[in-house]
């Protein structure tokens, strides 16, 4: 290969490549799942560039210049192709770890999570905390004003949940009416103000519903404690513990 036509061959695949990069991205602005569209037009620039160089070179040398820049182009299709896949694929495991009503992370993301902070809380010795969820009455609020106004309840609660914890702190709708937060390196005793600010908070939620109160059970981690589920089922025990004592509260002042 002389030094004339290698220069030219670097020449037209940088060329070529930043034709490619430049109409790729031009048409996954306009539009994302169809960056490929464009594969007709790209091979037709090397019908060109192979008609105007066809005087300076043998027959030899343009098949060798017509085979760098198709493998030009299709090394940058495929990389195309890949991005486009992770994006797609990224969004997709993203979708799947969220709840499609509140946005809160769900119930596979709150396993995952809670499995990473107990061991990071064992390796190095610092305190972690869940506090489990539960909306008073919300079957009520169901039967007697419908499924969207509950659907609003869920929501105002999750906006309440998010705003009232810190950013280091874990939001997850649990389940139904159930939420849960973890809190590494937080005490139960220190949750104990956020919670009453909470409650404050719910109570100016407008509605139909004349306010949202909720019922909450708290666990530490502790020396005693083997495992996450034994951390869930403590802080589920006080839940269950503290809506008693709500329901009770309720069918008194009755």
């Amino acid at each position: 290969m002389n030094v004339s036509f290698a220069q030219t061959l670097e020449q037209e695949r940088e060329r070529v490549s930043r034709l490619v990069a430049d109409c790729l991205a031009q048409q996954r602005d306009a539009n994302p799942d169809a960056t490929w569209l464009t594969v007709g037009d790209l091979r037709q620039t090397i019908e060109d560039v192979l008609h105007r160089r066809a005087e300076e070179f043998s027959k030899e040398q343009l098949i060798v210049l017509q085979s760098a820049l198709h493998a030009t182009l299709d090394e940058q299709l495929r990389q195309t192709v890949q991005q486009w896949y992770d994006r797609r694929l990224k969004a997709l495991l993203e979708l799947a770890r969220h709840d499609s009503l509140t946005g809160l992370l769900n119930r596979a993301a709150f396993d995952a999570r809670l499995n990473e902070e107990f061991l990071r809380a064992r390796r190095h010795g610092r305190e972690l905390a869940l506090v489990m969820f539960d909306v008073d009455g919300f079957k009520a609020v169901n039967d007697r004003l419908g499924h969207p106004a509950g659907d609003r309840v869920l929501i105002d609660v999750a906006c309440a949940l998010q705003s009232s914890f810190r950013q280091s702190d874990g939001v997850f709708r649990y389940g139904g009416d159930e939420f849960v937060v973890i809190c590494p390196e937080t005490s139960g005793a220190a949750i104990e103000n956020v919670l009453q600010r909470l409650q404050s908070r719910l109570q100016t939620i407008d509605g139909e519903t004349g306010g949202v109160s909720l019922s909450w059970g708290i666990a530490d981690l502790t020396a005693e404690i083997n495992n996450t589920a034994q951390l869930i089922a403590l802080a589920d025990k006080r839940l269950y513990e503290c809506k008693q004592r709500h329901h009770r509260r309720r069918t008194t002042a009755r």
